[in-house]
């Protein structure tokens, strides 16, 4: 084309907001003639971030003086209305009023302060804010009395609502509780409401109070629904035996999260029959209580089997799900589960040892899954007091839906001295958990397994026999802080005939010969892949030394912090290993070797960082 600028302005348009021109770019646009700005500005200006006081006034100058009126193409503005001056709060809230007439998403980048509020109402009530959809949420419980006059204002147009009574014993005399009431009582004049969050403390009981909450009137319009509760008093509520045929269900809600107290079958049943037609449902039983600053944990309880059919097959309609619960039975759910279902072919199962975790978390127990393509996720622990029991429907779990088994990760307790040595003892009851039961019946009863990853645990013992089962299907093993004898990694790599990946996260092996080397002997795997991970390797490595045994070839590797690989030579290699500067020593011997990769974990949040990487025998430079 001779002229760019007869492009037509809706090819324009549809350039730069479908293929994801960059902000900096667009901003050019705007100089190259009249026809590219015009076209260039509704999508620069639909969506606005104001996060830093530079910008902010860059923002304000350019809706008050460019000709062009590019206030008229905001949409979405997110603001950071954390600031010393209040003056410059409101002040930035009546520009974007008068300049903006068509923003219809106020969001937050931090929450917003009762003044805010305030000045919000009063521009609403002079003619402003008339698309608005969403605003943001109150700070604190003052902020929530002003916050509900503000969305009952706009409840023509506003589309998400917090309906929340987080307030003090003393603020509740004042009447900040009659305000919540009031929008509970005019929910059902919010004509275009689609997400609904509820915070709420449970006075009756948390399904009561749910189910009380639709009886005042709840928008057929809602299509979310988040449901919470805290500050979750100990006093016994009342027991929740619903008439299901008295309790009318909602058609109009998709997605539902609910993060209450759930310790009986009869909630499980009113949330199936309450919401028939979710596309998605989170329950979570641990309630959070922000005022004391811990999780309050719902009691144990075991879900009724005449409800196992109607569950499941709920579950299966639903495209989204993730059940916490706290199930004394969950291993025997999962089996008819997996047994009975016609959608899910596979899946990933977590067992936890109940005193993995603090000892409010026993019991806990999840079933998940959030893709269709993706395996159904089992999570359940086991309970030591109970751990015949326990073992016994794990194993019948294994022995009857194995073979859908493509993933496993076990999670063993960190031992204190006396559980260390109670572990290692010639002692027949801990030699079965852990080579009988985890080892064998994973091997024997799960033909198509893929993955295991064991974590948590100080030591583990294996001793090849010709009766052990040999697996061929495993091929991405990960050891999570272990204290491994150098024997069993030959053992391993005796059962573990198709392993071709060998993850391990911190620990030592238990060798008197080599206690400060790392040694990884699996004479018969051929590994593609190694990966080591320690928090160490950010915060004081200096030098690395590596043993490469493939065969009979003996090759020897170094590299400092830089991460450099290099080939160096054996009197060299035995130098550095003697040296106190040394950090890291690996000793590493299989059939094949193809990647090595060292990984900073952050221990805090669980996390893994790639700090670097190499293959061989060509690539060295990590």
């Amino acid at each position: 084309m001779d002229n760019w600028t007869k492009i037509p302005p809706e090819l324009l348009q549809t350039i730069f907001k479908y293929h994801n021109v960059p902000i900096s770019t667009l901003i050019e646009c705007q100089s190259v003639c009249k026809s590219w700005c015009r076209s260039a500005q509704p999508i620069l200006y639909s969506n606005v971030v104001l996060s830093k006081l530079d910008k902010t006034s860059t923002f304000v100058n350019t809706i008050i003086s460019c000709p062009t009126n590019p206030g008229a193409f905001v949409k979405s503005i997110a603001l950071d209305l954390i600031d010393n001056r209040m003056s410059r709060q409101i002040y930035l809230l009546d520009t974007i009023a008068k300049y903006c007439p068509n923003v219809e998403c106020l969001d937050e980048l931090c929450l917003v302060d009762q003044p805010v509020f305030l000045s919000l109402l009063q521009q609403i009530r002079d003619g402003y804010w008339q698309h608005l959809k969403t605003i943001p949420s109150p700070s604190d419980e003052i902020a929530i009395e002003s916050y509900v006059d503000t969305v009952i204002a706009l409840r023509d147009s506003i589309e998400k609502v917090l309906l929340q009574d987080h307030v003090s014993t003393e603020l509740a005399g004042k009447g900040r509780l009659d305000q919540y009431l009031r929008l509970r009582r005019l929910l059902k004049d919010f004509k275009q409401l689609k997400t609904l969050t509820v915070r709420t403390r449970t006075r009756r009981g948390n399904m009561l109070e749910l189910e009380d909450l639709f009886l005042d009137g709840v928008p057929s319009t809602v299509r979310s629904l988040f449901f919470n509760t805290f500050t979750v008093p100990m006093q016994q509520t009342e027991d929740f035996h619903p008439t299901l045929a008295s309790i009318k269900p909602c058609y109009s809600v998709k997605h539902a999260a609910i993060n209450t107290f759930i310790d009986n079958s009869h909630a499980i049943e009113y949330i199936m029959h309450k919401f028939p037609r979710l596309d998605c449902l989170t329950v979570d039983i641990n309630p959070d209580d922000e005022i004391h600053g811990r999780v309050i944990i719902s009691q144990s309880f075991s879900l009724r089997k005449d409800l196992f059919p109607r569950l499941v097959d709920y579950l299966q309609r639903l495209d989204r799900f993730d059940i916490q619960l706290n199930l004394n039975n969950m291993v025997e759910f999962a089996v008819y589960f997996l047994s009975t279902s016609t959608k899910y072919s596979s899946f990933h199962l977590e067992a936890t040892y109940d005193d993995v975790y603090d000892e409010m978390c026993k019991g806990m127990s999840k079933i998940e899954n959030n893709d269709a393509k993706d395996p159904l996720r089992i999570e359940c622990s086991l309970d030591k007091n109970k751990m015949n029991e326990s073992l016994s429907s794990f194993t019948e779990m294994l022995e009857n839906v194995g073979a859908k088994l493509t993933s496993l990760t076990i999670r063993f307790p960190s031992w204190t001295d006396t559980q260390h040595w109670f572990m290692t003892r010639d002692d027949a009851t801990w030699s079965n958990y852990l080579k009988g039961y985890f080892i064998d019946h994973v091997f024997k009863h799960c033909p198509n397994l893929k993955g295991l990853e064991v974590k948590g645990f100080n030591v583990l013992y294996m001793f090849y026999t010709e009766e052990m089962t040999i697996n061929q299907t495993i091929t991405h093993l990960v050891l999570d802080h272990p204290c491994i004898p150098v024997e069993v990694y030959k053992v391993l790599s005796l059962r573990l005939l198709a392993l071709t990946s060998l993850k391990v996260v911190g620990g030592y092996p238990l060798s008197f010969e080599n206690s400060n080397v790392i040694v990884i002997d699996m004479p018969y795997s051929s590994l593609k892949s190694f990966i080591y991970a320690d928090k160490k390797v950010e915060e004081d490595f200096t030098c690395l030394c590596l043993k490469l045994i493939i065969d009979t070839n003996v090759s020897f590797y170094t590299c400092s912090h830089d991460l450099k690989m290099r080939r160096c030579t054996a009197q060299e290699f035995q130098e550095l290993m003697a040296s106190d500067s040394t950090d890291l020593r690996f000793d590493i011997r299989c059939k094949q070797f193809e990647r090595f990769e060292l990984h900073y974990v952050d221990v805090e949040w669980d996390m893994y960082q790639v700090i670097g990487s190499c293959q061989f025998p060509d690539e060295l430079n990590m």
